[in-house]
C-alpha cells in the first residue's frame, strides 16, 4: 500500500482481487487443445490355403483355411488392461495362430503378445489379454506396432454356400472396457462351390422289351454350368435292376484319360468306385462315361417298367481330412453323404435315372361255328383263334 490516505492506493496486477484496488486485471490467457492418439486396427487377408486357377487367394470352398493379418498401432504412453478381441460371423472359426510380431520392443512393451486367446462362441470370437502396454519411444514419426497372423476356417455350415461373403471384424479394448479403438472389419473371402451334373440313357436291342433283348446303361458324367471349382473324392454309385442279367461294366471313357474301369467294380448288381478321383474344373467340357451291359430276363408282368438310378457324390477338399479344429463341430469339409453328424450340410450329390416298359403281347381271341342253326344230333364245330396285333411276341 502505498499511502493510508486511501484504501485502494496500491498498484495494479493481474491477481483479479478487489481487496488491493478496485481493478486488478492485468491478465491474459489462450488455450490449446491436445488430442492423445488411441490405438488403431486393421485387418486384412494374408491367404487361404488353396490358390489355383479356379480359386483363388479372395476365394474359399467349404473347410478351407483362411488367414488374417490384424495389424494393432499403439500409441505412445500407457494403454492398460488392453485386449484384443477378433469376432467372426457364423461362417468362420479360429483355428490357430502364428508367432505374433513386435515391431519395436526395445519401447513397445505387451505382456501378453505370445498368450493364446480365449476362445468364445464355438471358436467363433477369440481375445487376447495383452494385459497394460506401454510405449515410451518420443518419436511421432514412427508407429510403433503389433501384428498377428490368425488362422481360421470356413466352415460346413447351412449359411455358407456359393457367394457368401465371410464378414469378421477385430477391436482392441483397453481401461477395462471403458474405451475401444475402430472396429477393423474384413470381407474378403467368397465361398465357391464345385457342382457335378450326371445323365444316365438306356437302350434296349432286340425287340425292344423281350426277354434275351441286349440293355445298355450310359452315365455321362461333368461339371454343371454353375460349377466354380474342382470336385475331390468323386465317387459313382449303381445299383443294375434284377431284370437285368449278367451286367459288366464294358467301358469307362475320360475325355482326359485320368479315369479308368479301374477306379470301379461291379459286384454282381452293384456297382461301387474303388478309386475316388478329382474331377478338375479345368479344362471345361471334361466327361466321364460309363457304359454298362447286360440282358433283360423275365419273368415280368404286363407293361412293367424297369428303373434304374445312379448316384454322384464328391467332397469339397483333397483326401477326406478329419475335422479341422475342435474349436468348432462344424469345422469339416462338405461331402455328399447326406449326413448332419460331420457338419449341416452334405449335399454334394447327384443323381440321375433311365427307364423303359418291358413289352407284352397284344393279343385277341375269336370264336366260330360251323353250323349256326343244327338240328338233333348234327355235329357242330367251334373254332377259336388266339391272334397276336402287335409286333411283339
Amino acid at each position: 500500500q502505498i499511502t493510508t490516505n486511501s484504501t485502494n492506493a496500491y498498484e495494479r496486477t493481474g491477481s483479479g482481487s478487489t481487496t488491493l484496488g478496485e481493478l486488478n486485471n492485468y491478465k491474459t490467457s489462450d488455450s490449446a487443445t491436445i488430442t492423445v492418439a488411441k490405438p488403431t486396427v486393421a485387418k486384412t487377408l494374408w491367404s487361404t490355403s488353396i490358390e489355383n486357377s479356379v480359386n483363388s487367394k479372395n476365394q474359399a470352398v467349404i473347410g478351407e483355411l483362411a488367414t488374417y493379418k490384424i495389424v494393432v498401432t499403439i500409441p505412445q504412453g500407457r494403454t492398460p488392461a488392453a485386449e484384443l478381441i477378433d469376432r467372426m460371423n457364423p461362417g468362420l472359426a479360429y483355428v490357430d495362430q502364428g508367432v505374433a510380431v513386435n515391431s519395436n520392443p526395445t519401447v513397445l512393451t505387451v505382456p501378453g503378445l505370445n498368450t493364446s486367446p480365449v476362445l468364445s462362441s464355438a471358436g467363433r470370437v477369440a481375445t487376447w489379454d495383452l494385459g497394460d502396454i506401454v510405449n515410451t519411444d518420443t518419436d511421432s514419426s514412427t508407429d510403433e506396432t503389433i501384428t498377428f497372423f490368425v488362422e481360421t476356417v470356413v466352415l460346413n455350415v447351412n449359411t455358407n454356400h456359393s457367394g457368401v461373403r465371410l464378414n469378421n471384424r477385430a477391436q482392441l479394448k483397453w481401461n477395462n472396457r471403458t474405451a475401444s479403438s475402430n472396429q477393423a472389419r474384413n470381407r474378403d473371402v467368397t465361398i465357391i462351390e464345385p457342382k457335378l451334373t450326371t445323365t444316365k440313357t438306356v437302350s434296349v436291342g432286340g425287340l425292344g422289351g423281350n426277354p434275351g433283348d441286349p440293355v445298355t446303361y450310359t452315365i455321362v458324367i461333368e461339371h454343371d454350368a454353375t460349377s466354380q471349382t474342382n470336385a475331390f473324392e468323386v465317387t459313382v454309385d449303381d445299383i443294375v435292376p434284377p431284370e437285368i442279367a449278367s451286367p459288366v461294366l464294358t467301358s469307362v471313357n475320360d475325355s482326359l484319360g485320368y479315369v479308368s474301369n479301374a477306379n470301379f467294380e461291379l459286384n454282381g448288381s452293384t456297382l461301387s468306385t474303388t478309386g475316388p478321383f478329382i474331377f478338375e474344373k479345368n479344362p471345361s467340357g471334361r466327361t466321364i462315361t460309363l457304359t454298362i451291359t447286360g440282358t433283360l430276363q423275365g419273368p415280368f408282368k404286363a407293361n412293367q417298367q424297369i428303373t434304374n438310378t445312379d448316384y454322384v457324390r464328391w467332397t469339397s477338399l483333397y483326401a477326406s481330412p478329419s475335422q479341422i479344429t475342435p474349436n468348432n463341430p462344424n469345422a469339416y469339409e462338405r461331402t455328399g453323404s447326406g449326413l448332419t453328424n460331420k457338419g449341416q450340410l452334405n449335399n454334394y450329390v447327384a443323381s440321375s435315372t433311365a427307364a423303359f416298359t418291358v413289352n407284352t403281347a397284344d393279343l385277341a381271341v375269336t370264336k366260330t361255328v360251323d353250323n349256326a342253326s343244327p338240328n338233333v344230333g348234327d355235329t357242330v364245330t367251334f373254332t377259336v383263334t388266339v391272334t397276336n396285333n402287335g409286333p411283339q411276341t
